[in-house]
């Protein structure tokens, strides 16, 4: 799975959890895994809205509570 491209860092470290998991608790044996390098998780950024697309979704907003709890959970500057 490493060297195929197909897979995800998370869907492989998910499957040698798994398949660790499998033989530790169902079978009993004791897996060495160690050696088996996990690919880091690569962490992504998170999406920053512009002021003018904030301002969009307040403008756009009709319900007065909805709009104050877009307010308030705003960062203020």
């Amino acid at each position: 799975m490493i060297g195929d491209k197909n897979y995800s860092n998370q869907t492989i470290n998910q499957s040698v959890s798994a398949i660790k998991l499998y033989y530790n608790e169902y079978l009993g044996q004791s897996m060495v895994l160690e050696q088996v390098i996990r690919p880091k998780v690569g962490k992504l950024l998170p999406k920053v809205w512009r002021k003018e697309e904030i301002g969009r979704i307040l403008q756009a907003t009709e319900n007065l509570k909805h709009k104050t709890i877009l307010l308030l959970s705003m960062e203020v500057d």
